[in-house]
């Protein structure tokens, strides 16, 4: 994949102390300046990132103001203590859903009134911050969230933060462990409504993120995803989920695709009334149509699809919306009181290239649709050439193989892919590029088209030119090239997957709907809203072309504002971000076996009977399997990776009994997971350092246990007491006592006795005297 800046270090505000004291938080996007300017005004100033908790940073000045400041009197100084028990309160998950308006209301008076500077300056820093950012405090108090994961109580999984539908994933895995997978399934529903079609398709964003990657392999997320639904369809039990009674609001949604389905469905949760119109006489949208059978079988998108159906939604096939219904006349003549647009990005980007008109070149998103809708391809002839190196171009080249094998005239016995990227840079999944790979589709890479050859005004070959550089400085595309290193490459048919668009011509001027520069819909970046009231747009239509994942979040955020403005709400509309929901009991495992699990891999078709058809590739787990895999989580929404367990063992106790390594510049993971079992000491040390709980601490009457979210690491079998035979300490944790104490006394103490059999035996002596 192409390489860019890490948007994580992108400036987002300036803290400023300015020469007369007064402290401000100033979003950096809103100056127009930049570091350098604001520097030359004098006082301190201080550029935050994107990785910069604003609520930690406005608590730890706040506590700055309490230590350091002589200038408080009695009074100014309680309500500052008053302000820091808010904000703490805030940076734990455990304020009041008013605590943003207590602290404006704290703030407001000290601002003019307060006698005290260090009050006043306090109050600039306190309402500049939630005048300029209040989403963040909000995520930290609704959604208990610290985006920049600085307070410990609120930093969720990896794997939850990167899903962009916020699907709290180690509670639904932990589930799966435990032999639980409806419920697994409900915790996915909870945020989004199609487990099993992006247990099929996503691109396992949530992967990617997995901290398991840093000891071996990725948890499986998105194919567990997938087991929790077919579990459920198998035994009879995944159903509609229950809605809200009628609310009387009606809501028109613009495109079955999954921006669309996914809002109708949170929307239907909510009691709406809610219509949506399909211009083709299949739903779906792109799932419905563009993605093959053979990753999406067509009865497991239809099983989701009925479910929405059966909570109340209409979906109008062959209802396109233009000349004679417009978006307007959806509003204003038919009684929807808001219209959500999602008709995503369906139609091919064409360029000019010369030759690109002659009979045999195909557009990828077209052919996909006419192969999907026909059930036949439309390519001639036995060699194709398949130009683009995404998702797209793959399911083409391999539906073009497929298709082959299901009619001795028609579709391709060859196909190959040129593509601008190099391996390492194609856009397309890993596992896709290898499956297309095993299936006997040739890549061949940077080289980029110069023009398509023909013969009697049909495709005879294209001619291709060596790619230079794909990618500029800074990350952007801006492919170069050698005009003069070409080559010929014969071909009966070309398929160009090269990028997709919005088609938006069934708007109209009446619609009041305002478009980008960039041909898409322009809405207002969180609540989706568009330039007419009561008109929101997302999904693909609104962002370009993403994946189905994005596109259903899209539809989630989409209905959460809709619900905000026809409720008519006061305050900004909710934001749809992951939150911190439960916490599902940990699975108890040894830490041989936890460490030693690997990726249990996915059973699949062989790559010579899968081309034959349009079959499924991927064959599914067991029950059995699914529950290996879910049981190799790490459990990092209780495990931050801070450390400070290491920390007390090494430093204070001098045990050393836990190794972590550096896994970011502030996270450490355990690495050695046998260490423990060979020096840990069972003292409880760690388990009091922990503060989220991972780590625990068990006494049982025949042993002691020190536990890493339900991971066993040590177990010591404890000593009786030669008095009364009640259970005492471990022998090695003895150990450990006596040469700590036997250093410090400067004589070695035999310590046989549990401490009330010591202490009824020391004043047993003392009688004696």
């Amino acid at each position: 994949m192409n390489s860019s800046k890490n948007s994580s270090d992108s400036p987002k505000a300036i803290y400023i102390e300015g020469p007369q004291g007064g402290l401000y938080l100033v979003d950096l996007g809103k100056t127009g300046l930049d570091a350098e300017t604001l520097q030359k005004l004098g006082g301190a100033v201080k550029i935050l990132t994107q990785q910069d908790c604003l609520v930690s940073f406005v608590w730890n000045r706040i506590g700055s103001f309490l230590q350091q400041s002589e200038d408080l009197c009695p009074h100014c100084r309680g309500s500052l203590e008053e302000v820091e028990k808010l904000l703490t309160a805030v940076k734990e998950g455990t304020a009041a859903d008013n605590v943003l308006e207590e602290l404006v209301s704290q703030g407001e008076p000290w601002e003019h009134q307060s006698h005290c500077p260090p009050l006043r300056e306090a109050a600039n820093l306190i309402l500049t911050a939630l005048r300029h950012f209040a989403s963040e405090f909000r995520l930290h108090v609704e959604n208990k969230n610290c985006p920049g994961r600085a307070c410990p109580k609120l930093r969720l999984a990896p794997c939850h933060q990167a899903c962009p539908t916020n699907i709290d994933i180690p509670s639904f895995l932990a589930m799966i462990a435990q032999g639980r997978p409806l419920e697994a399934l409900e915790v996915i529903r909870q945020d989004n409504p199609f487990p099993w079609i992006c247990g099929l398709v996503c691109p396992r964003h949530c992967e990617t993120a997995c901290v398991r990657a840093h000891l071996d392999n990725p948890i499986n997320i998105r194919d567990l995803k997938a087991f929790a639904a077919e579990y459920a369809a198998n035994h009879g039990l995944y159903l509609p989920l229950k809605t809200a009674p009628p609310n009387g609001h009606r809501v028109a949604v613009v495109g079955s695709g999954p921006a669309g389905l996914a809002a109708a469905h949170f929307l239907a949760l909510d009691g709406y009334q809610v219509t949506i119109f399909e211009a083709l006489s299949v739903p779906g949208g792109t799932p419905g149509w563009g993605i093959p059978a053979y990753r999406l079988p067509r009865d497991i998108l239809q099983k989701e699809i009925n479910n929405i159906k059966q909570m109340g939604v209409e979906i109008r096939l062959n209802s396109p919306i233009g000349p004679g219904r417009t978006i307007n006349d959806l509003m204003a003549r038919e009684g929807y009181e808001a219209v959500y647009i999602a008709v995503g990005a369906q139609d091919s980007i064409r360029l000019p290239f010369p030759g690109a008109d002659a009979e045999g070149v195909y557009w990828g998103v077209e052919y996909l649709r006419e192969v999907s809708l026909t059930g036949t391809s439309p390519t001639q002839g036995k060699r194709v050439l398949v130009i683009g190196g995404g998702n797209v171009a793959i399911d083409v080249a391999r539906v073009s193989l497929r298709a082959a094998q299901l009619s001795l005239h028609q579709g391709a016995t060859k196909v190959t892919m040129f593509c601008l990227e190099s391996p390492e840079e194609m856009p397309a999944s890993e596992w896709e590029v290898e499956e297309a790979v095993e299936e006997g589709i040739e890549i061949l890479h940077r080289w980029g088209v110069k023009r398509v050859l023909t013969q009697g005004g049909k495709v005879s070959g294209i001619e291709l030119k060596k790619v230079a550089q794909v990618f500029d400085g800074e990350g952007r595309f801006a492919p170069t090239y050698y005009e003069d290193q070409t080559i010929i490459h014969e071909a009966d048919a070309v398929i160009f997957a090269i990028g997709q668009k919005a088609n938006l011509d069934f708007l109209t001027e009446a619609d009041g709907i305002a478009r980008t520069p960039r041909g898409f819909i322009q809405v207002e970046a969180q609540t989706l809203a568009t330039s007419r009231p009561g008109g929101f747009a997302g999904g693909d239509a609104a962002t370009g072309p993403a994946t189905v994942v994005k596109a259903v979040a899209s539809g989630k955020q989409a209905a959460m504002s809709i619900h905000h403005y026809l409720a008519q709400a006061s305050g900004p509309a909710p934001i749809c971000r992951p939150a911190k929901r439960r916490r599902a009991p940990f699975s108890n495992i040894l830490a041989i076996d936890k460490i030693s699990s690997r990726r249990v891999p996915m059973p699949a078709m062989e790559a010579d009977e899968r081309i034959l058809d349009f079959s499924p590739v991927e064959l599914g787990y067991t029950e059995a399997m699914a529950q290996r895999e879910a049981r190799r989580c790490l459990r990092c929404d209780i495990c931050i990776r801070c450390g400070a367990c290491e920390r007390v063992c090494r430093e204070e106790v001098k045990v050393e009994a836990l190794d972590f390594k550096p896994i970011s510049d502030t996270e450490r993971l355990l690495s050695d997971y046998q260490r423990p079992q060979e020096r840990c000491i069972a003292c409880g040390a760690c388990a009091l350092a922990c503060p989220t709980g991972a780590l625990e601490y068990m006494e049982a009457p025949d042993r002691r246990e020190v536990r890493l979210c339900g991971t066993i690491l040590n177990q010591l079998r404890t000593l009786r007491c030669q008095a009364c035979n009640a259970p005492f300490v471990p022998s090695r944790y003895l150990s450990y006592i006596n040469r700590r104490s036997d250093a410090v006394m400067g004589k070695p103490v035999l310590r046989r006795l549990c401490p009330r059999c010591a202490r009824e035996k020391r004043a047993a002596q003392f009688v004696k005297f």
